[in-house]
């Protein structure tokens, strides 16, 4: 009953905000050093997720869009900081599922991006076209066979390392490494690094400082998204 409740009259509101910071600052100082510059989105009540990448110049920020009423989240994309630029990313398969998460990165001047597609049970590899930012060609499938959300990739220590959560009551974390995007990524031997841990969910694009690899993590203990670590 509390469910529906919920669903009739409360109503919830992510945004996409960004400072001006660099990730080593963030580290040394622990904390932000400026305000949170807030996006204005009239046309949707979740803009949520979002990553950035600087291509020719300019900023790109891939990100999931869902209204309620529809229970569906899908990728956009805009280009600087302005939603008027909006564009919905078109290539994911299959194509009728719930999408979030879409994770970005480089290697070698390529774009890539691994969304999550939890309902597809599986971890694809996609490549974003340069002259289309909003078209994707899907390369392969990473894992299947689970509920896979907030997945995130890197290239540390000559290795790519894949990071993953699956969905349900047990929170399940779990790492990945491959030499390659090409080969299969195989589970870490200490695997399943940790569950029933409400710590462990990705909550952004991992990065290096001074040679070390951090990785931000949503705190669900009080609710979804209630903080990042």
């Amino acid at each position: 009953m509390k469910k529906y409740l919920n669903k009739l009259f409360y109503s919830d509101k992510w945004n996409i905000g960004y400072i001006n910071q660099s990730a080593k600052s963030l580290i040394e100082q622990r904390g932000f050093s400026s305000n949170i510059t807030w996006l204005h989105e009239t046309q949707a009540d979740y803009s949520a997720d979002p990553f950035a990448i600087l291509h020719k110049s300019k900023i790109y920020i891939y990100y999931e869009e869902l209204k309620s009423v529809l229970s569906k989240g899908k990728i956009n994309v805009i280009q600087g900081f302005d939603f008027k630029t909006k564009k919905q990313v078109n290539g994911f398969q299959p194509s009728n599922i719930h999408l979030s998460y879409p994770y970005i990165f480089t290697c070698n001047e390529i774009i890539y991006c691994v969304p999550e597609t939890a309902k597809a049970k599986e971890v694809a590899l996609y490549r974003v076209d340069p002259l289309q930012m909003n078209k994707i060609v899907k390369l392969r499938v990473l894992l299947e066979g689970k509920h896979f959300v907030d997945s995130s990739i890197i290239y540390y220590n000559n290795q790519f390392w894949l990071f993953t959560s699956v969905n349900g009551s047990s929170n399940v974390f779990y790492i990945y490494h491959a030499a390659t995007l090409e080969d299969e990524f195989v589970p870490h031997q200490k695997n399943p690094i940790a569950s029933n841990d409400k710590n462990f969910r990705g909550a952004g694009n991992l990065f290096i400082v001074d040679n070390r690899l951090y990785r931000p993590t949503q705190n669900i203990g009080i609710r979804y998204g209630g903080s990042v670590n």
